[in-house]
């Protein structure tokens, strides 16, 4: 999959977002996305169902990434 393309739901398996990363790794889903930045951790923009709602999505590889700088395991 490649950073910045953009995909309907549809289209996707299970994907987390940066509030359902956040809760796992217990910080704050602003700090999530400064994270997956300031690392350059790959991630897909997913449209939702109406036009204007777009978001980003971390595959569970990313997310053990992040657990591990975050949490140290």
């Amino acid at each position: 999959v490649r950073p910045g393309k953009i995909f309907t739901a549809d289209q996707l398996g299970h994907w987390f977002t940066y509030q359902e990363v956040a809760l796992i790794c217990h910080r704050e889903p602003m700090t999530i996305k400064n994270i997956v930045s300031r690392h350059q951790i790959p991630h897909i923009r997913v449209k939702g169902r109406q036009r204007h709602i777009r978001f980003a999505l971390l595959s569970a590889d990313a997310v053990a990434r992040i657990r591990k700088l975050t949490l140290g395991f």
